[in-house]
């Protein structure tokens, strides 16, 4: 990974990110944290079955990149664990 996504890291140890095993993590905070040069990378290092697979199985997204996610996707807010956990936990968000 680019040393200089260290700063989306701030929490973790950076140097320990694996790009596979730490995959669902890795996309997550940098399609929540990152700007357009991480999700550029994003896009050529993973496949559009995980990036999608992370959208929809991740409670880590925030609204606005959940909206994207959807948008960008087409995915349903019945199949994305964002959505899902928002609603069970009564967020009120704008979709």
């Amino acid at each position: 990974m680019p040393p200089e996504f260290k700063e989306f890291f701030w929490d973790t140890d950076f140097e320990k990110l694996d790009i596979k095993k730490n995959k669902k993590f890795i996309i997550s905070r940098l399609l929540t944290e990152g700007n357009m040069e991480t999700f550029r990378w994003i896009k050529q290092t993973y496949s559009k079955e995980e990036i999608i697979d992370t959208a929809k199985t991740s409670r880590r997204f925030n609204p606005i990149t959940a909206n994207f996610l959807k948008i960008l996707y087409n995915l349903k807010e019945e199949e994305m664990e964002y959505y899902i956990n928002a609603k069970n936990m009564n967020y009120i968000y704008k979709g």
